[in-house]
C-alpha cells in the first residue's frame, strides 16, 4: 500500500481484454478527444492519470513534427487535474531548423488550460560511433523474471492496470525501485502506440515506482506535476524499465529521476517533480 493507493490484483487480471483505445478523437469537433475510463489515475476517479495526457501529447505533437525529425525530449506540465472529460488540443510548430524543430500544445478540458507540452526533435546525422559509449547492456532481468502479481493503482479499469501493465520487482531500498511496463492499448483507434508514446506513458509512473512501499508512515499522495524524458534513442518492443530514484521533503515537494531502458539496454532519462501532501481519502 502506498499512500493509500496501491491495490493488488489476481495475476492476470490485470490485462483488461478489448480494443477500446485511451481516447477517442471527436468527429463533430476537430481537435477535441473523448478520454475512455481506462485513463483514470489512482487519486480521484473522476481525473486521468498524467500517463494518458503525455502519451496523446506524443501522438499530436510527432504528427506536426514530422516523420524527418527523431523525438529527443518531451515535457509535460500538468497545470492542473486533467478531468475525465472531453479536452480540447491545439498544436503549433515554435521553430524550424536544419537539425532542430520544436513543436509545442496546449490542453484545455471545461474552459481551462490543463496542461502543456514541448517536443524537442532533432535531424538524424548518421555517425561513426565506434568507442564513444561503452557497450549497450541488456537489464540484467527481464519482465518475465519479474513476479510482483498484477498491480493496479486505482482499481482494475485505471490506467495502470487497465492499460498499462506494471510489475515490480522488490524493492531494496527507501525511494528506490525497478519495475517494467508495458502499455497495452492504443493511445488513438487503429494505431499502435509509438515509441515515443510508450516512454511517455511510462515516464509517469517513476513516483509509483520509487514510492514507500510497505512504509509505517502516515499516507502520502505523491502527485506529479510534471514530466520530462530524454530520449539518445526511440526505445524497442513494447516493454519500458524504469529505475527510479526519488526524494520526498517535508516541505510538500519532491522529485524523481529515473534511467529509462527497454530489453537492449539504456534509451534515456526521466524527471518528475512532486506535490506531496497527506492522503485523507
Amino acid at each position: 500500500m502506498i499512500g493509500g493507493v496501491g491495490r493488488r490484483l489476481a495475476s492476470g487480471q490485470n490485462r483488461v481484454v478489448d480494443d477500446e483505445p485511451l481516447f477517442e478523437p471527436d468527429a463533430a469537433s476537430p481537435g477535441t478527444f473523448i478520454p475512455s475510463p481506462y485513463t483514470r489515475g489512482p487519486w480521484d476517479p473522476g481525473l486521468l492519470h498524467g500517463g494518458p495526457v503525455g502519451a496523446l501529447f506524443a501522438e499530436r505533437l510527432q504528427d506536426a513534427a514530422g516523420d524527418e525529425y527523431q523525438p529527443a525530449r518531451l515535457t509535460v506540465e500538468l497545470m492542473r487535474p486533467v478531468p475525465l472529460r472531453p479536452m480540447r488540443m491545439r498544436v503549433d510548430r515554435l521553430r524550424d531548423g536544419r537539425r532542430l524543430r520544436v513543436t509545442e500544445a496546449l490542453l484545455e478540458a471545461d474552459g481551462k488550460d490543463v496542461a502543456r507540452a514541448t517536443l524537442l526533435s532533432v535531424r538524424p546525422l548518421p555517425l561513426d560511433a565506434t568507442g564513444l559509449n561503452p557497450p549497450l547492456t541488456p537489464p540484467a532481468s527481464g519482465p518475465d523474471a519479474t513476479d510482483s502479481g498484477a498491480i493496479s493503482l486505482g482499481g482494475g479499469d485505471a490506467f495502470v492496470g487497465g492499460s498499462m501493465d506494471f510489475r515490480r520487482e522488490p524493492q531494496q531500498e527507501l525511494g528506490r525501485g525497478v519495475a517494467w511496463l508495458r502499455l497495452h492499448r492504443d493511445v488513438l483507434p487503429g494505431r499502435a502506440p509509438s515509441p515515443l508514446a510508450r516512454a511517455a506513458a511510462a515516464a509517469d509512473v517513476g513516483n509509483a515506482v520509487s514510492a514507500r512501499w510497505g512504509s509505517t508512515s502516515a499516507p502520502i499522495s505523491f502527485v506529479n506535476a510534471d514530466l520530462s524524458v530524454s530520449l539518445s534513442r526511440l526505445p524497442e518492443g513494447e516493454w519500458i524499465r524504469l529505475e527510479a530514484e526519488g526524494r520526498w521533503e517535508a516541505t510538500g515537494i519532491g522529485w524523481v529521476t529515473s534511467e529509462m531502458s527497454d530489453e537492449r539496454g539504456v534509451v534515456g532519462r526521466v524527471s518528475n517533480a512532486l506535490v506531496l501532501a497527506p492522503d485523507t481519502r
